[in-house]
């Protein structure tokens, strides 16, 4: 798990490798899909959602839920268009990948001897640390805010640069993980650098139309077609519209647009291990060592950290009025995409949950409150979630590496991840495990009537090194 870090449908034909839908798909398992999402569009009050569940390569469902624009009454469908946010990286690690593989760049090529101007303190850093986020390069942003930056404010490349160019290194490259927009932000430079086109047309070019994803591309702020979704923030029971965050401020870690039809194809794309060679598959999906030998959770572009001891290959996104998530179980055969047009963790939230109900196995077996030995422990805990609904953290209950990630911006998430639902009104313990050597605690946190799942996993010194929330069904 990276830290804290959806009325029309129907049944598809065969999608570019994909098989068609087996005729055995039973109907009760439809109509369950139809309630979870229902029941958590109700929950988490997203205007929106557009899912597709792929299990052993035939896509059971592709479907729209809600509104896709509030103001017009459109409903959305499985061709309405989202912003991917960070779905977009997937991407821009298969498109660099396909010039690692053509011999035009390495993984461990120094990026400063790449792009000329950047800082000297930057250069230990190389593609592969860009690819896995352990660069040490501070993410452009989390400076937004102390910046005061705009959702509509227009960027070049080497304004964004600017943001982070003169702040050191948080850590020596290859150390640890940090979550690093910066680096697919360069992963983009990179690519239009190397090949000469501009980012969007190299994928488009490379990934989208060989893949017949028409509905893919480098997001246009301009674009007003009735299929785009449009995007809202959700407080205190009211949605309103959100401000459309101007492309030139995510680029490539987060500018791309599809639906779930062409994210289907990818996925099915990839499954068939088609575009790149068996072995760029293979480092794509292999977690990345850091310079101590432990293993990170993530890899190329991918999270690869295990969904509740099964394997699963996934990446969530967000940015203002989208939320995002894809998983892959590859074990399982089963994929679940997820687009909804709503700021905060709606996506990884609706695709655990479908995940959930698809894989019996990985459903949470203890449902009622667990004995609990340690209610020092619990009341600490208690009162971080209570401050991180509203918004706040105090660094001394974190580790350095989820300081990095969660401050000084991914806290401000917490009101619409939890804050929106009321107080907390129950915390009660329903598991506790030790996975290397770390303590997790999951606790049902019911804000106001709303159940939800915190999931903490502690350091050996008792502070706090990740935080997951996602609904609780």
């Amino acid at each position: 798990m990276i830290p804290l870090v959806c009325l029309t449908g129907l049944l598809l034909p065969a999608l570019a490798g994909a098989q068609a839908p087996a005729a055995a798909s039973a109907p009760s398992q439809l109509d369950a899909v139809d309630a979870l999402v229902q029941k958590s569009m109700q929950v988490r009050q997203f205007p929106a959602a557009s899912i597709a569940v792929i299990k052993d390569g035939r896509v059971i469902v592709a479907k729209g839920y809600g509104l896709s624009n509030v103001e017009k009454s459109i409903k959305a469908t499985e061709q309405t268009v989202y912003q991917l946010a960070s779905v977009t990286k997937p991407f821009t690690a298969m498109a660099t990948l396909m010039l690692v593989e053509a011999g035009k760049l390495s993984l461990d090529a120094k990026v400063t001897d790449i792009l000329p101007g950047l800082p000297a303190a930057w250069s230990p850093v190389t593609v592969r640390h860009l690819l896995t986020h352990t660069s040490g390069i501070r993410s452009y942003t989390d400076t937004f805010g102390e910046k005061k930056v705009t959702n509509g404010q227009v960027f070049t490349h080497d304004q964004i640069l600017a943001l982070v160019k003169d702040a050191p290194l948080q850590f020596a490259p290859g150390d640890r993980f940090a979550y690093s927009n910066t680096g697919y932000f360069l992963l983009g430079m990179i690519i239009e650098k190397v090949s000469g086109r501009s980012y969007g047309t190299f994928l488009a070019g490379r990934i989208f139309k060989p893949l017949g994803m028409t509905s893919t591309s480098l997001d246009d702020y301009a674009d007003a077609r009735p299929v785009r979704a449009r995007g809202y923030n959700t407080a205190n029971g009211q949605t309103t519209l959100a401000e459309h965050t101007h492309p030139s401020q995510p680029f490539a870690a987060g500018a791309l647009v599809s639906n779930v039809l062409d994210m289907a194809k990818w996925d099915a794309a990839l499954s068939a291990r088609k575009l790149l060679k068996p072995a760029s598959y293979d480092a794509m999906w292999t977690p990345m060592r850091f310079n101590d030998g432990k293993t990170s959770a993530y890899a190329f572009g991918w999270q690869v950290d295990p969904f509740r001891g099964h394997p699963r290959q996934a990446h969530g996104g967000g940015i203002t009025g989208f939320s995002t998530f894809v998983a892959r179980l590859p074990e399982d055969k089963l994929t679940v995409i997820v687009l909804t047009n709503q700021t905060g963790a709606a996506g990884q939230s609706l695709a655990d949950a479908l995940v959930e109900l698809l894989v019996p196995a990985v459903r949470p077996k203890t449902t009622g409150p667990a004995a609990d030995a340690d209610p020092k422990t619990t009341a600490f805990l208690r009162n971080v979630l209570v401050h991180a609904a509203r918004g706040e953290a105090n660094p001394e209950w974190l580790t350095p590496a989820f300081q990095t990630f969660l401050l000084p911006d991914r806290i401000k998430q917490g009101p619409q991840m939890m804050g929106q639902y009321g107080e907390l009104t129950a915390f009660d313990l329903i598991e506790e495990t030790v996975k290397d050597g770390a303590r997790v605690r999951i606790y049902r946190a019911t804000f106001g009537t709303t159940p939800l799942r915190a999931q903490f996993t502690l350091a050996p010194d008792g502070k706090i090194a990740g935080l997951g929330i996602s609904a609780d069904h």
